[in-house]
């Protein structure tokens, strides 16, 4: 499953040919990263899951919108928000409040503007207090 935030073009290679262009250095070197990388997310998002209180899920996630679509305005709902986070909405309404009230983000109905400064870090790299 893949969930793209604006639109994207997708090259699907059949599995068959996988194996086959092993042979080729630039493909397996490029498996390989791609594996990595992929690899590297889970264990953030484990991470996260376990030892992140949500209101740093929360931050962490809407930093990450904004760098991967390179825009401040998020066109998400608190329920879109929620599902992916595996939270209530009402909670995630709540803490996008609290985000309000410190300046962080702006939120409109179907969107949401994250407030980031020039030195900003994610919840992740800094507690929550430093990155709000």
């Amino acid at each position: 499953m893949a969930v793209v935030e604006e639109d994207a073009e997708l090259l699907m290679i059949p599995a068959r040919y996988m194996e086959e262009w092993m042979v080729y250095p630039e493909w397996r070197r490029f498996v390989n990263d791609t594996q990595a990388q992929r690899f590297g997310e889970l264990l953030e998002t484990i991470e996260v899951v376990a030892f992140h209180k949500l209101d740093e899920q929360l931050w962490n996630y809407l930093v990450k919108r904004v760098q991967a679509t390179g825009n401040h305005i998020l066109k998400v709902t608190h329920q879109d928000i929620a599902q992916e986070l595996n939270s209530p909405r009402e909670v995630i309404t709540r803490l996008l409040h609290q985000l309000q009230h410190v300046g962080r983000v702006t939120v409109s109905r179907g969107s949401i503007e994250v407030h980031v400064s020039a030195d900003w870090k994610p919840a992740s790299e800094k507690g929550l207090k430093d990155a709000l």
